[in-house]
């Protein structure tokens, strides 16, 4: 009996110690992503605006320490124990989805795979369920009503036509995934409705510059 407790203890100390691995690899990935963040927000000021491919280079620069981060969490953590973690990871895996699909977005004009994505990450042993991306696409979506005002702002006013359809086939793409619409998870249904009003969102902005005659 006190053999079985014993094993059980060393197995709960075990995890604990596992645990404060993965929370500490997850902890300085916040950083290089923060500072990823702060490059990206360059866009929407005048400056950072008119030089878009300069701030990608720029941000690009901080994935070499995420990719090191990446590395060394999959190192730590066993396959199997990923999604046991979820609740440790999953938010700045949002916020890595959400950056790299601004990235791509505003370098190539079109949505990041997830296989692309994991591979500009470095993720080579675990893969992300697709309602993490449609979480991060809602705040890609929201940034990007955000975007397409201030290229109004700038008097680039073909700008918001080329995001609009950006959403759209974004839209189109989240709901192509196979969900289950009685199914109990209701948040990931809103998450779809978010996504969808923020692409209203952006039709008002276009609509408003088509009206206007602004638009070649």
């Amino acid at each position: 009996m006190m053999q079985d407790i014993d094993e059980l203890n060393k197995h709960f100390a075990k995890e604990e110690i596992l645990q404060e691995k993965v929370q500490a690899i997850i902890n300085r990935l916040y950083i290089p992503a923060r500072s990823m963040i702060a490059t990206m927000q360059m866009i929407h000021c005048e400056t950072g605006f008119k030089s878009i491919p300069s701030v990608c280079l720029e941000a690009r620069s901080h994935l070499v320490q995420i990719k090191k981060d990446i590395h060394e969490l999959q190192t730590v953590l066993p396959e199997f124990d990923f999604y046991r973690f979820v609740e440790v990871w999953q938010n700045i895996f949002r916020r890595l989805i959400f950056l790299v699909s601004l990235l791509v977005y505003l370098e190539e004009d079109r949505l990041v795979s997830a296989e692309e994505f994991s591979e500009i990450i470095g993720l080579d042993k675990f893969s992300i369920d697709e309602e993490i991306f449609i979480t991060a696409w809602v705040d890609l979506s929201k940034e990007l009503i955000r975007f397409a005002t201030n290229s109004v702002t700038y008097q680039d006013y073909n700008k918001p036509a080329r995001i609009l359809d950006f959403v759209n086939k974004l839209y189109a793409c989240v709901l192509s995934f196979d969900i289950d619409e009685d199914d109990d998870d209701q948040q990931l249904l809103k998450n779809i409705d978010y996504i969808k009003n923020n692409l209203r969102s952006i039709e008002k902005v276009v609509y408003s510059l088509s009206i206007r005659k602004l638009l070649d």
